[in-house]
């Protein structure tokens, strides 16, 4: 009961200053990007994926508070009968397969508008992006030492645990550190 309390007061406090934020976002457009959707039941908390429900309850609080926009629409600048609240875009960047499947219906319910970006290189080469390859590689060991000391970065031992917050935690250390690599160096690592 206390986490839902304090749950209520942070939408509270939040609702409360949305007209605050309203008028401070009114001629400019919030673009909010995700990578990826992953169903609730799914044990992959990869730090690229919202979950369908917090997805759901993030374009919901858009929908209410925003004009939700195409990027086509926001390029063109806004219309008088938009004027009241802020414009938000939503956008989806590499063009996943759960765009499609989990986020889709959730942007369909709420008539939101949404750009995906597809990544032409992985679908013409039908090659993983780089972290789905090293998120593919330590899953296949079942856990596993990543020494990348070479590279200045260190050590990563991963265990694969029944909780998965762990291993998803670590994993996006390593992915964070490997992506603030320059691309020869990351190459050579994946």
């Amino acid at each position: 009961m206390k986490r839902f309390s304090q749950t209520v007061l942070k939408l509270l406090s939040l609702a409360a200053s949305a007209s605050a934020s309203a008028k401070r976002l009114k001629n400019k457009i919030t673009v909010v990007m995700y990578h990826g959707v992953r169903p609730d039941r799914s044990p992959f908390h990869s730090w690229m994926l919202v979950s369908e429900s917090a997805f759901e309850r993030q374009v919901q609080f858009l929908a209410r508070h925003f004009n939700l926009i195409s990027i086509d629409r926001a390029v063109r600048g806004p219309r008088p009968e938009e004027e009241g609240r802020p414009n938000a875009v939503i956008t989806f960047d590499d063009g996943m397969k759960n765009n499609v499947e989990y986020a889709w219906p959730i942007l369909r319910r709420y008539n939101a508008p949404a750009t995906v970006y597809v990544s032409t290189e992985e679908m013409t080469l039908r090659q993983p992006f780089w972290w789905d390859r090293v998120i593919a590689s330590v899953m296949a060991a079942g856990g596993c030492d990543v020494c990348l000391s070479r590279f200045g970065l260190g050590n990563y031992a991963f265990t694969m645990r029944r909780e998965p917050e762990p291993f998803w935690r670590l994993m996006s250390k390593l992915l964070e550190d490997i992506k603030r690599q320059p691309d020869v160096l990351q190459s050579d690592m994946v």
